[in-house]
């Protein structure tokens, strides 16, 4: 049981991360938990002032590709920390559990779908994500040890967003979208 819950926190912590560091989504309200169901949870939102501030239009950012894209990648991180954390530690191997993402590529299809993005840009949002998780990993590491002692499994997106802003190393990207457009005014929007 300890290893699985080890697995959820950084499957969440990765999700949270690369949230906090997103140019258009944020986590939504509740607490971030580690044990609901079969594995945890960590919600997020596309962001109406980080829309804004990039030049999109928060009533039709479903069927826009870049957003759609971006929520992709959020929905990939969980699964390739996973698959990351177990190849730093192959005891961990044993316990990995790819089915336990199903809702999350369950989730990554229907943003693909409705903005109509072809399934075939998977290995490139699979690529996108891999390298934001490595440049991450410290901040995804420590993040979810903060979940684990903190003794009901579970954090507050305020106290996640706080760590993850205290420690992350930038923001991240899908190639072909420009990380610097809008940004600051996105981290003046999240303040």
């Amino acid at each position: 049981m300890i290893v699985e819950l080890q697995m959820t926190a950084i499957h969440e912590a990765a999700h949270i991360t690369l949230t906090v560091l997103s140019r258009f989504h944020e986590l939504s309200f509740g607490w971030i938990r580690l044990t609901l169901g079969a594995r945890g949870e960590a919600p997020f939102v596309r962001s109406g002032p980080k829309l804004r501030a990039c030049g999109k239009d928060s009533r039709t950012s479903r069927r826009d590709k870049d957003v759609a894209r971006e929520a992709a990648a959020i929905y990939l991180a969980g699964l390739l920390a996973e698959r990351r954390l177990c190849e730093r530690y192959p005891e961990y191997a044993a316990d990995f559990d790819e089915t336990a993402s199903a809702h999350d590529l369950a989730s990554l299809q229907a943003e693909l779908g409705a903005a109509g993005i072809d399934a075939a840009e998977i290995d490139m949002l699979t690529s996108a994500a891999e390298r934001a998780v490595a440049a991450h990993w410290d901040t995804l590491t420590l993040l979810a040890r903060a979940m684990l002692h903190s003794g009901g499994w579970e954090i507050h997106p305020s106290r996640a967003e706080e760590i993850v802003q205290r420690h992350a190393c930038g923001y991240w990207s899908i190639p072909g979208a420009p990380a610097e457009t809008g940004q600051e005014e996105a981290a003046a929007a999240r303040t």
